[in-house]
């Protein structure tokens, strides 16, 4: 369960492996001023760090979304996953990978979920058209590796409906889907 610890002023995040255990707990500090945007929470001199590269936060929660659609949409960050359940409750497919690294088990976890269709849903990352065409290359090189296992299109925004920073999904259902509908395939 998400909860916000106040002395921290930080959201505390549970991150559950693909049985649906607790592996880590991470926290999303909302200070300006903050050390770190992300970390693992420290309770009575324990951390509970979880390398994220061995899990996909939404996994557990979206399997059976993934499997029937056999589709998933990849964000950054958690927040993303979380806003796709608001609008889409249990046809959610989507997952995060902690930042922009997909790793062999997160693959790995796709494939054992029946997934062929990959969308990568990156924050917009830019500010300018030539920004995003840039940002388009880096994506495609990160996207590269999936492409043996998966069907790939990327969310991009060549037509600056995203503010800098945002998530594909942060402006809502309607420009998500046109979003969506834009995507570009790789092979």
């Amino acid at each position: 369960r998400i909860t916000y610890d106040p002395i921290n002023n930080c959201i505390i995040i549970p991150q559950y492996d693909e049985d649906g255990a607790i592996v880590g707990v991470r926290g999303r500090f909302l200070d300006e001023d903050a050390a770190d945007k992300y970390k693992p929470i420290t309770y009575n001199g324990v951390s509970s760090n979880c390398p994220t590269n061995s899990s996909l936060y939404g996994y557990y929660q979206n399997k059976r979304a993934l499997n029937i659609t056999k589709t998933c949409i990849i964000f950054e960050g958690e927040k993303s996953v979380l806003k796709m359940d608001s609008i889409y409750d249990k046809n959610n497919i989507s997952v995060a990978v902690y930042g922009q690294k997909i790793s062999r088990k997160h693959i790995k976890l796709l494939v054992d979920a029946g997934v062929s269709n990959v969308v990568l849903a990156f924050d917009a990352d830019y500010k300018t058209i030539q920004e995003a065409q840039q940002k388009f290359e880096e994506y495609k090189r990160i996207a590269k590796p999936l492409t043996t296992y998966f069907t790939v299109s990327i969310i991009m925004d060549f037509k600056g409906r995203l503010d800098y920073k945002d998530s594909p999904i942060d402006k809502g259902e309607k420009i998500f889907n046109e979003l969506m509908k834009e995507r570009i395939y790789i092979w």
